[in-house]
């Protein structure tokens, strides 16, 4: 069961660093809220680490690559 709990949410950060982060909605309850919200923090420090992204390079990839409209 925990094997499968990592390799999901490896697997997110491997969409996640493509596509961008997972967007917050109105609509969204606490629990989902809160998920997104860290699997975003999760994301951004995979991107600093890993790729060596800077703040100004996170905000052009929000811009132009992430889903929230």
């Amino acid at each position: 069961m925990n094997k499968l709990f990592v390799i999901g949410i490896l697997g997110l950060l491997l969409v996640g660093s493509v596509s961008g982060y997972s967007c917050i909605y109105q609509e969204d309850n606490y629990a989902v809220k809160e998920f997104k919200n860290n699997l975003n923090i999760i994301g951004i420090r995979h991107d600093i680490e890993t790729i060596g992204l800077t703040e100004e390079a996170i905000i052009i990839k929000l811009k132009y690559f992430g889903p929230c409209r």
